[in-house]
């Protein structure tokens, strides 16, 4: 398990790393190079995400559809039971027709065929839910 990438060198460090959207991936042993600039916390292991998130709030979960250590879909209906508000996106480079299915089934935020990159990853935190959308313009026309 990894924190964030940024050091608290001065204020200005510490104020970023406060402000910037918390994020929680699951499935990866290593944090990727690139997400190093993240307020990212990672592991391994779906048994810690499940710790870490009775402990902390996350803005996204990434799940990795290849995790080694138990199935990232026992993972994911845990965590929609305990937190079904938590936003949630699916990495999977090798998508398929029926793990695309039971992603959405299970209330994806996101499906990324590729690794994300830092500025994709601020914006999918930063974007409202689609029927959060809906919501609002249903409230705005009455």
């Amino acid at each position: 398990m990894s924190g964030s990438g940024v050091e608290e060198t001065g204020l200005s460090a510490a104020h970023e790393t406060m402000t910037e959207q918390a994020i929680l991936a699951v499935g990866w042993a290593e944090v990727p190079a690139q997400w190093r600039a993240l307020n990212l916390w990672t592991t391994a292991h779906p048994r810690r995400a499940i710790e870490l998130m009775r402990m902390m709030r996350f803005d996204l979960t990434l799940v990795h559809d290849q995790s080694p250590n138990e199935s990232p879909w026992a993972f994911i209906r845990r965590m929609r039971q305990g937190w079904p508000r938590q936003r949630w996106a699916l990495v999977a480079p090798h998508l398929d027709e029926a793990r695309e299915i039971q992603a959405r089934s299970l209330a994806a935020w996101r499906i990324f065929t590729h690794l994300p990159g830092v500025a994709e990853l601020r914006r999918t935190t930063n974007r409202p839910r689609d029927s959060d959308l809906v919501r609002s313009k249903r409230v705005s026309r009455f």
